[in-house]
């Protein structure tokens, strides 16, 4: 490999390198510049360049190191080559040859050598030792050397065209305001793909005035201040298609000045930084969607440095933990995760699995105890592991981790399910939509005459009889969308043949996810047993009402004489007082058991028939009260009966079912009140409906009587005596009449206000 450091030190230029340091220290150095100076390279390099060419202590006008300085200001600021007037900056002789400051004349030049990425390495210093020109413009014989000048500029420009040539950014130099190329380096050149010298910026470069560049050059060359930019978009015609490619460069426009200080074009230095911005987009483009990935995860992850510090907790570890997650810093830190051992105490520092990743350690489905931010405690699953470099160093550590809390209750629920299905008497079985038997418990398995090693081997139809297999087959459009169907069918025992009658409950399971059915579960029960009860409570019914019905119709005839003779004895004028008071409870007693033995056989009928029969026809419902009012006034003479009619009284209902209404709710308002009290009995006719109230004092009917007050054999309170007896069936009697006519009734009842009962009735039973 060539010796670039000796073929630097013999090249004929007058050459410092120097590092873009405060001192500008001096790095290295060519023969002719040591020649030039007076110099030893020893006496410079490793020396800053102003503590080695100061300025002349002779000549307090000396601006040599000022304007020098200067320029390498401005180097190191734009990252642009500087080009300086020539520079008056005496030299020190050496004591050989008499010492003191030598007068020199120096045309200078900065160049800035840049790194592939833009940064500035080193700065060249270029001069050409332009004294006897000077002397001898002073001298007036210029003319006489000027050959020798000239050969010497050019020799000058020939080694700068050099070095622009073979520089490693693309440098182009504009003349005048038109910004003519007066110079484009071959890296220019290929930058732009066309030939530019000696044609305006306009003419050819059009897409760069489109784009605000031309405008950048005319204000650089207007005001004389550089302009910089770094991985500015340009898009270029490369390829003369009109097709513009975007490209990024690190730029500098430096205006330059002629002798007389005025600006007189641009010199352009840039970069192409192209390939460096989208590598570092496309790396940012995949680090943003990476971390879009996981701050979106459907599992929360956290990952943490090698220093242990955080530096990712997505949302859904915000969510599965109930609060924002800790900063996390150091290892000691990680106490605020708030996880526990299964005894409850703190996990150590060291337990930790993003910490144990760290150390090379991996885990997969490892349970901890957790205190979510309500602060109830809770069990969390995590997989972490160390996360390595293409050498295999560890750079990260990642953990993932999910809330099974629920997932573990249910499994604990499901466990204390399975024992409850194993230990039911019911039978209890699981198949498959293809009817196959998936489970059946112990209890099932003993009604059905199975081993468990025969359970796999049946199918649905194995269990049933036809009718009731059919019965099942019936229901699966139901089942298929998670309904319960519910009927009675018979179990066939698979050795004995019996036949069981069962209860069965078919019920499809669905996917939690796909909402579709998977399964059939069934629950049936043996009701061969109940089947034997109800058939029992159903003769003893039945005996129960045939006996009621007869005893109550064959008791009605001595009853009805009774209540004829009572009341013609009554009306006889010349009873005594004593006798019509006997008479008189004859009738109250003969008419409670007319009315008993009434209820008895309209119960009968409701039980058997399930309704009571009603005739409507017109009548005018005030007079028909009035009527079984004063009926029970003649049972009941020590009795007051308070009566309000108002509004119209005409109504199509039945009679004899709304005169044994107004005399049920009257002989129970007279029953259950204080003998002394009066009861009272409104009826009003309203638009629509007529209205009956009874209303007594007295002992409140219990609140926890009233919801079931209607019910058959219920009493509104027990404190009457032994004569106000009844088989508690006249209110129920009541509602079976109001109901039957389209109405309603309702009872209040309380200390302060008595008891009511409300009926309200349409005035037409259709």
């Amino acid at each position: 490999m060539p010796d670039f450091q000796r073929l630097f030190e013999k090249s004929p230029g007058l050459y410092l390198v120097l590092t873009p340091d405060p001192a500008f220290t001096i790095v290295a150095v060519t023969d002719a510049y040591l020649r030039a100076t007076m110099t030893r390279r020893e006496d410079l390099v490793g020396r800053g360049l102003f503590k080695a060419f100061p300025d002349n202590p002779g000549n307090p006008q000396a601006t040599g190191t000022m304007n020098l300085r200067a320029s390498l200001a401005r180097v190191l600021a734009t990252r642009a080559p500087d080009m300086m007037s020539v520079q008056k900056y005496d030299v020190r002789r050496p004591a050989s040859a008499g010492g003191g400051f030598e007068e020199r004349y120096w045309s200078p030049i900065n160049l800035p050598i840049l790194s592939e990425e833009g940064a500035l390495l080193y700065i060249l210093h270029q001069v050409e030792d332009v004294t006897e020109v000077v002397h001898l413009t002073q001298r007036g014989e210029l003319e006489r050397d000027e050959l020798k000048a000239l050969k010497r500029a050019a020799r000058a420009r020939a080694d700068l065209h050099e070095l622009l040539q073979h520089a490693p950014a693309a440098i182009a130099v504009l003349r005048g305001p038109e910004h003519v190329f007066d110079y484009a380096n071959p890296i220019y050149l290929q930058v732009v793909g066309r030939d530019v010298v000696g044609k305006t910026v306009r003419q050819t470069l059009p897409e760069l005035v489109q784009q605000g560049f031309l405008a950048l050059l005319d204000s650089a060359y207007a005001t004389g201040e550089p302009f910089i930019a770094n991985e500015l978009n340009v898009r270029l015609d490369r390829e003369g298609t009109g097709h513009l490619e975007d490209c990024f460069f690190n730029f500098v426009y430096q205006p330059t000045r002629a002798p007389d200080g005025a600006v007189d074009g641009i010199f352009v230095h840039a970069v192409d930084v192209t390939a460096q911005v989208r590598a570092r987009r496309k790396i940012e483009e995949e680090q943003a969607l990476l971390h879009a990935v996981l701050e979106n995860a459907p599992v929360a992850v956290a990952i943490a440095d090698t220093t242990g510090r955080i530096v990712l907790a997505n949302k859904r570890t915000e969510s599965e933990l109930q609060h924002p997650a800790p900063a996390t810093n150091r290892p000691e830190d990680y106490q605020q995760w708030s996880a526990v051992r299964p005894d409850g105490t703190p996990l150590a520092t060291e337990d930790y699995p993003l910490l144990r990743g760290l150390r090379g350690l991996e885990g997969h489905g490892e349970e901890v105890g957790y205190i979510f931010g309500d602060g109830t405690r809770g069990i969390v699953e995590m997989d972490y592991g160390p996360a390595r470099d293409s050498e295999g160093r560890i750079i990260a550590s990642v953990v993932l981790f999910r809330d099974i809390t629920r997932r573990k209750r249910i499994e604990q629920e499901r466990q204390k399910f399975f024992a409850l299905v194993e230990s039911s008497g019911d039978f209890i079985a699981i198949a498959s939509l293809d009817q196959r038997l998936i489970y059946l418990n112990p209890a099932g398995r003993a009604l059905a005459g199975l081993s468990e090693e025969d359970v796999p081997r049946t199918v649905i139809a194995d269990y049933w009889i036809p009718e009731t297999y059919q019965a099942a087959r019936q229901s699966i459009p139901h089942l298929m969308k998670g309904e319960t169907v519910r009927f009675e069918g018979q179990l066939v025992h698979f050795k004995t043949g019996e036949l069981i009658d069962m209860d069965i409950n078919t019920i499809g399971i669905l996917d939690a996810e796909a909402g579709q059915a998977i399964a059939v579960a069934c629950i049936a029960r043996d009701i061969r047993q109940r089947r034997v009860l109800e058939q029992e409570a159903r003769k003893r019914a039945e005996f129960e009402q045939h006996l009621i019905g007869i005893v109550s119709h064959d008791l009605r005839n001595p009853l009805n004489a009774i209540l004829m003779s009572t009341k013609t004895l009554l009306r006889r004028q010349d009873l005594e007082e004593r006798q019509r008071r006997f008479l008189s409870r004859t009738l109250n007693s003969a008419e409670r058991a007319n009315r008993m033995i009434r209820d008895l056989l309209d119960f009968t009928q409701a039980r058997f028939g399930g309704s009571l029969p009603i005739h409507p026809e017109p009548f005018d419902f005030h007079i028909l009260a009035m009527q079984v009012i004063d009926e029970i006034r003649v049972a009941n003479p020590d009795r007051e009966i308070q009566v309000e009619q108002t509004g119209e009284g005409q109504v199509r209902w039945d009679a004899d079912r709304m005169a044994q209404v107004v005399g049920n709710l009257l002989s129970n308002a007279l029953q259950y009140s204080s003998p002394g009290t009066p009861v009272r009995v409104s009826t009003r006719g309203e638009a629509a409906e007529m209205v009956l109230e009874v209303h007594n004092t007295g002992v409140p009917i219990p609140t926890k009587v009233l919801p079931r007050l209607f019910e058959p054999m219920q009493r509104g309170t027990t404190g009457a005596g032994k004569s106000s007896r009844s088989v508690g069936l006249g209110l129920h009697i009541v509602n079976l009449v109001v109901r039957a006519h389209g109405g309603s009734i309702d009872v209040q009842s309380t200390d302060e206000r008595g008891t009511t009962f409300t009926v309200r009735i349409p005035r037409t039973r259709t």
